[in-house]
């Protein structure tokens, strides 16, 4: 058994603790693989004791310092798709929807090579880091993060 996590593991540990959703987890760490094989690689690793445990502390000491998660976006645009379809405002109703589906990852290009993907799977994993190395450090020295 290990004691320490693989970079790849806290990746996984990174983007699960962004938005919940272990399956994009594993695909955003670098696990490669089909929808239902990301599914098997995340549920796995949410079964291994490192990472139960690196997910539980990373929570403890960041709850109630992020202020704005996924589903609170997510809830707003929602909110305000709802607002400008009642006012008959159909390009700003558009336009969340738009958001809505960037999201999900509707509209990305079909013809994007692998290593694009890749590498911006990886860029978005580094910015996840950094945001919680933010985090970590603002708990460290005590001051607030914005």
């Amino acid at each position: 058994m290990r004691d320490k996590l693989t970079l790849k593991q806290e990746r996984f540990i990174n983007a699960y603790l962004i938005d919940g959703n272990a399956t994009k987890a594993a695909k955003k760490a670098g696990y490669k693989g089909n929808y239902q094989t990301l599914q098997q690689v995340s549920s796995e690793n949410l079964t291994k004791p490192l990472i139960i445990a690196a997910i539980k502390a990373i929570r403890a000491k960041t709850e109630g310092k992020v202020v704005i998660t996924v589903n609170h976006v997510l809830n707003n645009i929602e909110r305000h798709r709802i607002m400008a379809e009642e006012k008959k405002d159909l390009s700003a109703a558009i336009a969340c929807d738009t958001l809505e589906g960037k999201h999900l990852a509707m509209f990305t290009d079909v013809t994007s090579t692998d290593q694009t993907r890749q590498a911006e799977l990886d860029r978005a994993a580094q910015d996840e880091a950094a945001q919680l190395a933010r985090i970590r450090l603002a708990d460290k020295y005590h001051i607030s993060v914005s």
